[in-house]
């Protein structure tokens, strides 16, 4: 997977691509990641150095058997950053205080 065009589009694989990706999924992040750049990161093609085993999430069966599952769970990473990026934004700057 690769980001382009300043992260508003994700090349899934060479024949998939999620386009017009809005800052405001970008915007809520843990770590200094957004939960669509966690996956992202954890979703890339990995060649073990030792044994050569490929972990390649293009080729995972459950892709496979339902190809769209990827781009919806993709989606929905997207969603939740867009949402938490509404919600916080709606907060109050500070919460009142409460005496125990």
């Amino acid at each position: 997977m690769k980001w382009v065009d300043e992260k508003t589009t994700l090349l899934v694989n060479p024949t998939c691509r999620i386009l017009n990706i809005p800052p405001e999924a970008h915007q809520y992040t843990i770590s200094g990641r957004s939960p669509l750049e966690w996956a992202v990161d954890s979703l890339r093609r990995k060649v073990d150095k030792n044994s050569g085993i490929v972990d390649d999430p293009n080729g995972w069966r459950a892709w496979k058997e339902d190809p769209f599952e990827l781009i919806r769970h993709l989606r929905r990473l997207a969603y939740i950053g867009i949402r938490s990026t509404e919600i916080i934004a709606s907060l109050p700057p500070t919460l009142p205080s409460v005496e125990i």
